[in-house]
Order: structure tokens, then sequence, then C-alpha cells
């Protein structure tokens, strides 16, 4: 093969990023490489109050204010995206909000994504090789049976998805009867970065000897490629130590859907989601806490009435209602901080996305405007550590972003009559 500088990109492209990052990765570069693995989405209903929601400042000059609903997110103020001026255009109120939430459609009309939610689109373009290609966990999604209050993943053609509720399940599913060995997802994948490493050694030995006899903007070029080459070659071979699939102790029986167990079911959801997202077992899942209108009381809280009664009132108590809520998305996104990525550089958070969905801007007046969007982690692609208004932008076009964000390319998310492409200012 001719080592020049066009045949070497050439073959690194095809024959090392591709394989090392994986399908999801489309661009064939070293900036491609640092796109997340991983999708986590993370939902809480009823809308929000708008005056005890937003940060103050903007851009990178904001802060929560004392006792405001995101004040538990301050401690992951660099790792959040918070969005505002995002419309769910396509429908108003409850049940609308939530079946298009995360489809982007407007009644029977799937678009170019055929109905299905963004959880559904991706994991069928990264997850499909993985031992659990879809985990779909939820803490009491079920008292009122599947409908459009409490379902928000769709699969082709806006088909229901239903999420588990139940711990117990969760652990049989991912963790009964594993061994303490890496799964053979994460096991095979390593093994099969370091043979493409070894392929290439040849090419790279040459390349020192030619590199002299190119001119100084195309050493500077080749040279550039050639140091991403090395510095990914160390996480994936040196960092990449596979985190044991053993699962924690059996999750104790419950009643999954008294409301005073909540947030144990809730914690223990989350937990699994964590280890299943580091060891491999999944690259997407979600976490859906309750449902739209649904008839969770927050009883831990000394709280008396549903929260969907208190998002009507918008008083003191939903806003503390709102903040636990708050408190639990921090959570899951500190546990995925402190855990080293196992087939990457740095944490399972800074090689995930995680998106935080409502179904309403103002949970009183049902309407979409203004509905509160926060996107966490990936950090070498995200542009967090911001506050930003995009200023009435179809939800649709947020959807379009995450979907190429994670490789799984679409001019369009949903319906296409509120717009195509996707938002400026989330990449670095």
């Amino acid at each position: 093969m001719p080592h020049n500088r066009r045949s070497f990109l050439h073959h690194l492209g095809t024959s090392f990023l591709a394989p090392l990052a994986g399908p999801w990765l489309l661009r064939r570069s070293a900036y491609a490489a640092t796109r997340p693995t991983r999708l986590v989405v993370f939902f809480t209903p009823n809308g929000t109050k708008h005056d005890a929601y937003w940060p103050t400042g903007s851009g990178a000059a904001f802060d929560f204010s004392p006792g405001s609903i995101l004040e538990p997110l301050k401690d992951i103020k660099s790792q959040v995206l918070i969005m505002k001026g995002i419309h769910i255009k396509t429908q108003t109120n409850h049940e609308p909000g939530q079946a298009t939430m995360l489809t982007g459609v407007k009644g029977t009309d799937g678009g170019r994504t055929n109905g299905q939610s963004i959880d559904q689109w991706v994991s069928a373009r990264i997850g499909a090789a993985d031992p659990v290609p879809n985990l779909a966990l939820g803490a009491l999604t079920d008292v009122w049976g599947a409908n459009t209050q409490t379902r928000m993943l769709y699969s082709a053609g806006h088909k229901m998805v239903n999420p588990d509720q139940n711990p117990s399940n969760t652990y049989q599913r991912l963790f009964a009867g594993r061994t303490g060995q890496p799964s053979a997802q994460v096991d095979a994948a390593l093994r099969r970065r370091r043979s493409v490493l070894d392929l290439i050694k040849d090419d790279l030995a040459q390349l020192k000897t030619e590199v002299a006899a190119l001119d100084k903007q195309e050493q500077s070029k080749l040279l550039a490629h050639t140091e991403a080459l090395f510095a990914m070659e160390k996480r994936m071979t040196g960092a990449g130590t596979p985190v044991s699939c053993t699962g924690p102790s059996p999750v104790a029986a419950m009643d999954v859907n008294a409301h005073d167990n909540f947030p144990a079911v809730a914690r223990a959801q989350m937990d699994m989601m964590v280890l299943a997202l580091s060891c491999g077992l999944t690259h997407v899942a979600s976490m859906q806490m309750a449902h739209t209108v649904g008839p969770l009381t927050m009883t831990w809280l000394g709280q008396k009435q549903a929260h969907h009664e208190l998002s009507h009132q918008k008083n003191a108590d939903f806003v503390t209602a709102e903040r636990w809520y708050a408190g639990q998305f921090a959570y899951l996104c500190k546990s995925l901080a402190a855990l080293p990525d196992p087939a990457g550089e740095g944490s399972v958070l800074d090689n995930t996305l995680v998106v935080w969905s409502k179904e309403l801007g103002d949970g009183n007046l049902h309407d979409g405007v203004n509905v509160p969007w926060v996107l966490a982690g990936a950090s070498k692609f995200l542009n967090t550590g911001r506050y930003l208004d995009f200023g009435g932008e179809p939800h649709n076009k947020l959807l379009t972003s995450i979907a190429n964000i994670m490789g799984a390319d679409t001019p369009s998310y949903g319906s296409e009559a509120f717009g195509t492409g996707g938002l400026n200012g989330l990449l670095r």
C-alpha cells in the first residue's frame, strides 16, 4: 500500500476508526470518535413552574437561584446543558404531549422516522447487537395500564413500548446467573480493537520514515492524525479494563405500586441501569418516573396531594416535588460519572448523552411552550456548562439533533411540518 497521506487517512478511516468506534461512527475523523456511545432518556411528568425553574444569567454565565427547581444540579453544573425556548408544537395537553415528546409526531403522521421514539431510533442503529438492545425501565408506570397517558416509548408505526416498573424483573433480566466476567459484548469489542491496532503497526512504522518527505503543512496534518490515533490506542488498550457484569445483590421484593416505595424502586432501577450501561449490556436506556396526570403522591416528602394536582396549583409543594425529581436526575448523572468507561477515555457519563424530558411546559396551562429539556454528559462533544434560549424552536429539531449526535443520522425527526434540521449551539 503506498504510504502517502491520502491512502493512510483512507486506511485509518475504513480499517481503524469505524471498527473501534462502532457502527454509529459516520464521520471518518478523530473528532467523530468523541461522539457519545450511549443514550439515556430520563422523564418526569406534568410540566413545571417556570418562575421557579429557569436559571439566572445566560450562556456560560448562569447560576441556579437558591430554592429553585434546578438547584440540585449545582454539583454537575459544568456537565449539563439547560435549554429554554423549545416548544412542542405538534401537540398540547397531557396525553398528546406524552405521546409526541420523544416521537415528534402529529396525529398519525409518523414522519421520516415512522413514529418511533428517539430511543428506539437510536438503539436500532447503535445497540442492535447488544445483549439488551434497549433497556426501558420505570417506576409507577402501570397502575392505569398501557395507554397514551402512561407510555412515552414507541416502536415503528407508533406502537407503544412498555417499560418494566419492577426492579426484581430488571435484576433477573440483566444479572441473574451472570459470572464475574465482563460481558461478551465488551470483551469482544476490546479484542477487536486490539487486533485492529496490531494490523496497522507496520503502516505506522513506515510512516515514520516517510513523513519527513512531505511539506510542513502536510506533515502537521498527518502528525495530528497519528497523535489522535495513539491517544485512541492508549485509551482502548490501557484504560479499557472491562467492568464486571456481576449484578448487585438480588433486589428485595416490594410493592411497586405503593407510593411510599417509589424512591426505592426508582433508585434500584437507576442503579441497575448504570451498571448495565457501564459493562456493555446495553447502549440505550430510559427511566420513566411515573407518567402524565398520574396518581403519584410523594408521601416521603410529607405531601398529601398527587403530583398532577400540585402542578395545577404551582405552590411550594410542587416546587419541592420538582426539586426532588431534579435530585434524582443529578443522582443518575453522578452515578454515571463515578464509573470509568471500560471502552473509552474518561467516565461513563463522559461518553453518554443523558436527556431529561418533560411532556409539557406549564403544567397548569397544559401548553407546549418552553418545555424544559436538560442534556448532560458527552463531555467532548456536547456544549455543556451552559444555559441557552432557542427562542421557540420546535422540539422536533432537538430530536433530530439527538439522533445526529448519536450517529443515527436523519435530516428530520417526526412530523416535518415544523421544520427540518437540528439546533445550533449544542456542540463544542
